[in-house]
C-alpha cells in the first residue's frame, strides 16, 4: 500500500487508517518511543505512542505527497518529536518535586549538625543496648 492510498483511507475513514498505520509503523514507533523513554513507565512510553498517531491524524493535511518524504520518515519524525516532547515534561515534573521537598527543610538546615546528631544518637543507642537489666529496661520503655 502506498502513501496516496494510506492517506485516502485516512482521511475517508480515521479509524480503519489508523489502525492500518498502526500496523504498518507500531513496532518502529515503539522502538523510537522507548528508545526516548528508556528509564520512563511503560505508560509513559504508550501515551508518547498514542500521541504519536494522534498528532499524525491531526496533521495528516500538512502530509505533501510530492514525494520529498515518505509518510514512514514524516510519521518517525512525530514520534521522536513526541517522545522528546514527553521526556520534557517528565523532567520538568521531577524537578518540581524536588523543589517542593527542598522546601520543606527548615532555613537553618546543617547537614553537619544532622550528621553529629546521628553520630550522637547511634552511641546513645549502643550504649543503651550494653546495659543490663533493670537498668535498659527503664531507659527503653
Amino acid at each position: 500500500m502506498n502513501d496516496r492510498d494510506l492517506l485516502t483511507i485516512i482521511k475517508r475513514n480515521p479509524e480503519k487508517g489508523i489502525h492500518k498505520l498502526m500496523n504498518l509503523y507500531g513496532g518502529s514507533i515503539r522502538t523510537i518511543c522507548r528508545n526516548f523513554l528508556y528509564d520512563c513507565s511503560e505508560n509513559d512510553i504508550e501515551e508518547a505512542i498514542a500521541d504519536t498517531f494522534i498528532n499524525f491524524w491531526k496533521h495528516s493535511d500538512s502530509f505533501q505527497l510530492d514525494g520529498k518524504y515518505s509518510m514512514k520518515s514524516y510519521l518517525y519524525a512525530i514520534a521522536r518529536n513526541t517522545a522528546r516532547d514527553k521526556r520534557r515534561l517528565l523532567k520538568k515534573a521531577d524537578i518540581f518535586s524536588l523543589e517542593e521537598l527542598s522546601l520543606d527543610l527548615p532555613s537553618d538546615f546543617s547537614t553537619e549538625d544532622e550528621f553529629v546528631r546521628k553520630e550522637h544518637e547511634a552511641i546513645l543507642h549502643t550504649c543503651l543496648e550494653n546495659l543490663k537489666e533493670p537498668d535498659k529496661s527503664v531507659f527503653l520503655y
